[in-house]
């Protein structure tokens, strides 16, 4: 009764935060170099706290390694980043296909950690699936920085 009663505010406070997230994808966000440096360092930091609940450092180290997969697939979608201006403010959409990603990366995780908890291949695949997220995510940053710059220099050419 517990754990269903857990389970079910967990679900609950996830569909509201994936709620969020589309919602302010959908409007466009703020651009703001800050925040292209808090949402990978919020991942990394996540990354990171999740291997210490395995204690294989070597493993870990590997797992760490699909980062890198994750940041050219992330660079890879700066062709799906708009930018607009609203008054005097610029705003950015992320591409549609990173919080799909995202979103079915979480679930999936969650799943296989409830299903199958302290599964040593579970973990690994947990940390691996979340280390090419974080990696995306990185690499989505440096895209949306880059056509930033692009943006600008064309307003500038206007």
């Amino acid at each position: 009764m517990f754990v269903s009663y857990n389970i079910a505010i967990f679900i609950v406070i996830i569909g509201i935060f994936i709620f969020i997230r589309f919602s302010r994808n959908f409007k466009g966000y703020k651009f703001r170099t800050s925040s292209l440096l808090r949402r990978p360092l919020a991942y990394l930091l996540i990354l990171i706290l999740s291997f210490f609940s395995f204690g294989n450092y070597t493993i870990n180290a590997l797992t760490l390694l699909f980062i890198f997969p994750g940041i050219i697939l992330g660079i890879r979608t700066i062709n799906n980043i708009i930018f607009f201006n609203a008054g005097n403010t610029i705003y950015y959409k992320r591409p549609f296909i990173i919080m799909v990603f995202w979103l079915i990366s979480l679930i999936i995780r969650y799943i296989l950690i409830f299903m199958f908890p302290g599964n040593i291949y579970i973990i690994i695949f947990v940390n691996g699936l979340l280390a090419i997220t974080t990696g995306i995510i990185i690499g989505e940053s440096v895209a949306i920085y880059k056509k930033y710059r692009l943006f600008q220099n064309e307003s500038n050419n206007i």
